[in-house]
């Protein structure tokens, strides 16, 4: 199932120059806490499977670093 970058949750889950700035802002920082609670993971349930921390922090920063580049590219473009 693919979610519609048109689409309410794909304005969410789909970061593009045309977003605006404070939806992109909020992408930023809603994929940056997850990625400081992922790498708590291990600290805060010590009982929590190993294997899972590790890939959800690897995932919450690829998706940062995507809003991160959209917003560099949209800052270039002037928009």
């Amino acid at each position: 199932m693919t979610i519609a970058p048109d689409s309410l949750r794909g304005r969410l889950v789909h970061a593009r120059p045309t977003n605006s700035w404070a939806l992109l802002w909020a992408r930023l920082a809603l994929w940056t806490a997850l990625s400081a609670l992922a790498g708590l993971t291990p600290v805060t349930f010590p009982d929590a499977p190993a294997w899972i921390w590790p890939l959800t922090l690897v995932a919450c920063l690829l998706m940062a670093g995507r809003t991160a580049g959209v917003m560099r590219a949209k800052k270039r473009a002037g928009r």
